[in-house]
């Protein structure tokens, strides 16, 4: 849990800094009155703190009202108005331009928040829901679970998500032979893992499940991520 609110707090300075550089480049770009980065740091920081406050407010009443209706709406509204005055204060700029900056802004938020989803999907974290009775009672069906793609060390028992070498699909396993380990297997034979083969198997075996039994042991290239923590508040 502690990696993960640092994982949070480092996307959150990446996206205000990036927020801030934007805000920057605009307000030198629309000319505006004095367009320093430090300033746009100092806006920025503004916009978020209102922002928040705003969210919350409107949280709490829509809350106490029973509806969310227009809430997402009115929060961009009310700060577009905390957005106007901020840099009427700062830049000295007019209802137009300041109507042209929180669009451009809108969409460069938009734009940046996908592009950091989309690298810690990629190059951080796995997030996998699991299907189906496989790995009953370690994993539930349905169960939202999130994979590390950085930690390579891997150890008896963990639970991994890996591909498919039969069908590509994601898979959800348990480790259970290193390299170097000798498995037996059900018709009596053994095997022995080489260097780079770990042997991986669904927790439950009695229905029809690919595992190491079926496609043979797989090597650490194959897995795209170590079991991490499943977010609880996704299976309310």
């Amino acid at each position: 849990m502690a990696t993960l609110i640092i994982l949070g707090i480092i996307l959150l300075a990446i996206n205000f800094f990036l927020q801030a550089l934007v805000l920057h480049f605009l307000t030198r770009l629309f000319k505006l009155h004095e367009a320093r980065y430090k300033k746009a740091l100092v806006a920025t920081g503004l916009q978020w703190i209102a922002t928040i406050v705003t969210s919350l407010l409107l949280a709490g009443i829509f809350y106490l009202v029973g509806t969310e209706s227009f809430r997402d709406l009115l929060i961009w509204v009310i700060g577009f108005v905390a957005f106007h005055f901020i840099l009427q204060r700062y830049y000295k700029s007019n209802l137009g331009k300041n109507v042209a900056l929180y669009l451009l802004i809108s969409i460069a938020i938009i734009i940046i928040s996908f592009v950091l989803i989309l690298s810690v999907r990629n190059f951080v974290v796995q997030p996998v829901y699991m299907s189906g009775s496989s790995m009953e009672p370690a994993v539930q069906d349905g169960e939202y679970m999130l994979f590390t793609m950085f930690n390579k060390t891997y150890v008896k028992d963990d639970i991994i998500v890996l591909r498919s070498p039969a069908s590509k699909s994601l898979l959800i396993r348990k480790i259970s032979g290193l390299p170097g380990e000798k498995i037996q297997l059900p018709s009596g034979q053994s095997i022995e893992l080489k260097g780079d083969e770990y042997f991986i198997v669904a927790e439950n075996q009695s229905g029809e499940v690919q595992d190491s039994y079926d496609f043979g042991a797989i090597k650490s290239s194959a897995i795209i991520g170590k079991y991490w923590f499943s977010p609880n508040w996704f299976n309310i």
